[in-house]
């Protein structure tokens, strides 16, 4: 953005002026600079997408590119007459778990439908909020995208249980 300025991307931290630098004290600095962006900034309503039926004992919750099949299929079954609400996670951090709590609101069962091998996020979710409802797990690892097709079959599965 300057004019005749120079970017030099490194790897380093950078100094106030940004000036790369290898010191621990402006590495500290500037972390404590993003920090305070980022718990400082109020993201509103824009730190998750939720949709479906308020009176829904059944949520599913996702994040990332995983959200539009995860979506459609929901969608599906709402269609055909099964309540459900859908929570796409878009903020991951800082954690938000009094508006987490609002969207989970009634809700007995929660879905937690993920794109990697160990279930990263449902793991993260136990660490950082306080969830009373019964919580299951899926972790769909691979290259391949998540289908609707699955997620419909997952939920047809379990809410039955």
């Amino acid at each position: 953005g300057t004019e005749s300025g120079q970017y030099t991307a490194d790897g380093l931290e950078h100094t106030q002026s940004g000036r790369p630098s290898s010191k621990a004290e402006d590495h500290h600095r500037q972390m404590n600079k993003r920090l305070r962006k980022i718990k400082g900034f109020d993201f509103g309503d824009n730190w998750a997408e939720a949709s479906g039926d308020d009176d829904a004992e059944i949520a599913v919750l996702t994040w990332g590119s995983s959200f539009g099949a995860i979506s459609q299929a929901v969608e599906e079954l709402r269609q055909s007459g099964q309540k459900l609400r859908l929570i796409g996670v878009r903020l991951i951090s800082p954690a938000q778990p009094e508006r987490m709590k609002k969207l989970l609101n009634n809700v007995k069962k929660v879905l937690v439908i993920e794109q990697n091998h160990s279930g990263q996020f449902y793991h993260y979710l136990k660490a950082y909020y306080d969830l009373d409802a019964e919580i299951k797990s899926i972790a769909i690892p691979g290259p391949l995208p998540i289908l609707p097709s699955q997620v419909r079959q997952y939920l047809r599965d379990w809410s039955q249980i």
